[in-house]
C-alpha cells in the first residue's frame, strides 16, 4: 500500500504534466515500468505528454528519482500533520469535481469533506470588501448553515473568510482550499478559523504536495476546484479584474450556476458582479433565493456530522499556530494582494 501511495504522490508531483498524463505515467509504472529509472525524456514520452514549460515555471531537471525521493518526503510530512490522500479513483474524490476537464490527480485533506448528497455552495469575493459587501459575505455564510448547505471558498482575506465564519458561527460545514500544500497553511492570520473548520466537521483541501508553497499563479488554477466542487457560486463582490471572477468563468465552463449578491454589485467595488448580472447571472439578496432553487420545499438538506477525529485535528493545527488570534501577518497579506 505504501509503495503505491509513493508512485502516486511521485508521479503527482511532476507539475508539468496534466491529469490524463499523469495516468498514463502511473499505469506504465503500475505494469512495471521502473519511475526511478526514468529520466525527464522518458517521463514526457511515456505519458505522452508535449514537451512544454512547465506549469509552475520551475526549470529544475526532473527524473524519476528525485520524484520519488520528493514523495517519500511527501508522506512523512502528511503523516506528521493527519493528512489523507484522496485519488481520482477513491469513492471518497468529489463526483462533481471529477467531472471538470483536467481535475487533480490527487487531492490532501485535513478534516472531512461535504456530505456528496448534499449540494455545496461557493461564496467568494474581493480581498477588500465594502462593509456592506463583508455583512453580506458573514450573512451568506449563516444562512447557507442554517439552510444545510456547506460552504466551499478559499480562506483568503475578505469576502471568503466572512464566509467561512459565518458558517462556523451558525454551526454550518465549511470547506477551505488551498493554494499551496496542505502542511502550509494560507494567509496564517486565519489558522484558527480552519482549527474551528475541522472542530466542527469541515476539511482543509489541496491539490499540491507538501511544502509547495502559496504562489500568485497557483490561485486561479485553486479556484477550478472551489466552483468545481461545487453546484454554484455566489459573488459576493468583486470589481473589474478580481481574482474571485476567475472562479466565476470556471463556474460557467463547468456548468454550474453562477449568482451575484445584490448588495455587492454596487459602486466601483461591484463593476465585476454587475458584468456577471449583465450577461445573465442571478442577482439574489439571501442564499434562501438559491436553496429554493436547487432544494425547493426541501431547504434544510442536512449538515455534516463532525468526524470523530475532528476534534484532535484541530487541536493539533492549534499547536502549529504559535501566534495570537487575529494578528495577520504582513507577508501574507501582500502575496494575496496579486489581484483585488
Amino acid at each position: 500500500m505504501k509503495n503505491r501511495l509513493v508512485l502516486l504522490l511521485a508521479v503527482h508531483s511532476f507539475s508539468f504534466l496534466s491529469t490524463a498524463e499523469k495516468e498514463r505515467l502511473f499505469a506504465s509504472c503500475r505494469r512495471g515500468v521502473s519511475l526511478k529509472s526514468l529520466g525527464k525524456g522518458d517521463i514526457l514520452r511515456i505519458s505522452g505528454s508535449r514537451h512544454r514549460p512547465e506549469i509552475d515555471g520551475e526549470t529544475r531537471a526532473e527524473t524519476g528519482r528525485t520524484a520519488v525521493d520528493r514523495a517519500e518526503r511527501a508522506v512523512r510530512a502528511l503523516e506528521q500533520i493527519n493528512a489523507r490522500v484522496i485519488g481520482l479513483d477513491d469513492p471518497e474524490y468529489p463526483p462533481l469535481l471529477r467531472e471538470i476537464y483536467d481535475p487533480p490527480f490527487l487531492l490532501f485533506l485535513r478534516g472531512s469533506l461535504p456530505n456528496q448528497s448534499v449540494p455545496s455552495l461557493a461564496v467568494v469575493g474581493t480581498r477588500r470588501p465594502s462593509s456592506v459587501a463583508r455583512q453580506a459575505g458573514y450573512r451568506s455564510g449563516i444562512e447557507s448553515a442554517e439552510l444545510g448547505l456547506p460552504v466551499v471558498s478559499g480562506l483568503a482575506f475578505g469576502i471568503d473568510v466572512n464566509a467561512h465564519t459565518g458558517c462556523l458561527d451558525a454551526g454550518g460545514m465549511t470547506l477551505a482550499v488551498l493554494g499551496s500544500g496542505i502542511d502550509m497553511l494560507y494567509p496564517k492570520a486565519h489558522r484558527r478559523a480552519a482549527a474551528r473548520m475541522l472542530e466542527t466537521g469541515g476539511g482543509v483541501l489541496s491539490e499540491y504536495m507538501p511544502g509547495v508553497p502559496p504562489m500568485k499563479y497557483r490561485f486561479p488554477a485553486r479556484n477550478r476546484i472551489i466552483s468545481g466542487m461545487s453546484r454554484g457560486v455566489l459573488l459576493v463582490q468583486a470589481p473589474e479584474n478580481s481574482g474571485a471572477l476567475i472562479t466565476c468563468d470556471f463556474a460557467v465552463d463547468q456548468g454550474r450556476d453562477v449568482f451575484v449578491h445584490r448588495e455587492g454589485s454596487e459602486g466601483i467595488p461591484g463593476l465585476g458582479g454587475r458584468r456577471l448580472l449583465f450577461a445573465g447571472a442571478d442577482g439574489i439578496r439571501s442564499v434562501s433565493e438559491i436553496a429554493r432553487q436547487w432544494l425547493g420545499n426541501n431547504a434544510a438538506a442536512g449538515r455534516a456530522v463532525p468526524p470523530k477525529s475532528g476534534k484532535d485535528i484541530a487541536h493539533q493545527l492549534e499547536l502549529e499556530l504559535g501566534y495570537e488570534e487575529g494578528q495577520a501577518n504582513e507577508a501574507d497579506e501582500k502575496r494575496e494582494r496579486y489581484g483585488a
